[in-house]
């Protein structure tokens, strides 16, 4: 019996290449596809974001194409809707571990923090320190002999 991933996914970014559409196609199917049947895992819904002049490139479109019949396994088009899959229903609702009260205690806003004026570890060791000084010399010497 086909089991589905209780949820949808999107592509977060705009990539047209064939590694970003192969790990959608990883996480759409992630056993793959059964060549006897409906795979055993797939997600419900896949929603394709950021349709674009990039996507609409002939390179990327094309392989955009390629990537589409993939996520129907290969099969051609299919005027019937309804044999693509069950009916969307709704979710059941979960019933909550942990009361709202206690949420709202938890993630009530707290002062903020207070900011030193200046990093007490800066990335430039700071020139009129004693190491500052140092570490500066010896990358300039280093310069000299290593290019």
């Amino acid at each position: 019996m086909e089991r589905r991933y209780p949820g949808a996914c999107e592509n977060a970014l705009g990539r047209y290449d064939k590694y970003a559409y192969n790990q959608i196609l990883k996480n759409a199917r992630p056993n793959g596809v059964n060549k006897c049947g409906p795979p055993k895992l797939r997600i419900f819904g896949m929603t394709y974001l950021r349709l674009s002049d990039e996507l609409l490139k002939e390179d990327n479109f094309s392989l955009f194409k390629i990537f589409v019949k993939k996520m129907h396994a290969d099969l051609n088009y299919l005027p019937n809707s309804d044999k693509y899959f069950a009916p969307i229903e709704p979710m059941a609702r979960s019933k909550a571990e942990i009361p709202i009260e206690e949420l709202l205690e938890a993630t009530k806003p707290e002062e903020p923090y207070s900011f030193d004026s200046e990093t007490d570890m800066p990335v430039d060791y700071g020139s009129s320190s004693l190491f500052g000084t140092v570490f500066s010399v010896f990358g300039k010497i280093k310069s000299i002999f290593i290019r």
